[in-house]
């Protein structure tokens, strides 16, 4: 860890029988973002091409994991046709037993809960400045038949240039 070869959750999951956990796919697992109820959010790099992404394991019962699989990779490739700043979803999805991992673009900067908390309440002219940005990703998410399904706080990041992202597009939906 003093070196910089691992962070400090690399350095506790591979003190804990998790270790196995640390290489999901072509990722490679930074730091842990979240846990849900039914998922866990990781912060991952891509090995091969150094760029970080988000990785999300979702935990389904076996009765439901093809139909669960399917509905993934179809939202997987609905996405791949629908390009707006606002938006983010799974790239790609792969199956490990019975669990199943997306990857989604790392959207850099707080959610908004975050920031509700930090600063308080925002002034209607930025709320509605929001609003028009996520509307407009949501209105060509719906166009090319998609939902997003999960709109909270947490789901909704502020970048720094102060573009507004809607994250986990689509996964609840499917789930």
């Amino acid at each position: 860890v003093q070196a910089r070869r691992l962070t400090p959750f690399q350095a506790q999951m591979l003190e804990t029988d998790r270790s196995e956990m640390l290489k999901v796919g072509p990722c490679i697992i930074v730091d842990r973002l979240g846990t849900g109820i039914t998922s866990e959010t990781y912060l991952a790099e891509i090995t091969a091409r150094h760029e970080r992404c988000v990785l999300k394991r979702i935990h389904v019962v076996s009765e439901q994991l093809d139909a669960a699989t399917a509905g993934l990779q179809e939202l997987v490739q609905r996405l791949s046709t629908i390009s707006h700043p606002s938006i983010a979803g799974p790239f790609t999805v792969q199956r490990q037993q019975n669990d199943l991992f997306a990857l989604s673009p790392y959207i850099a900067g707080p959610h908004l809960g975050e920031l509700l908390i930090r600063r308080g309440r925002f002034d209607p002219h930025v709320v509605a400045a929001m609003a028009r940005q996520l509307l407009d990703g949501l209105c060509l998410l719906e166009k090319g038949g998609g939902v997003h399904g999960d709109i909270l706080l947490s789901n909704v990041r502020c970048m720094n240039t102060g573009r507004i992202v809607l994250v986990d597009t689509g996964i609840t939906p499917v789930i």
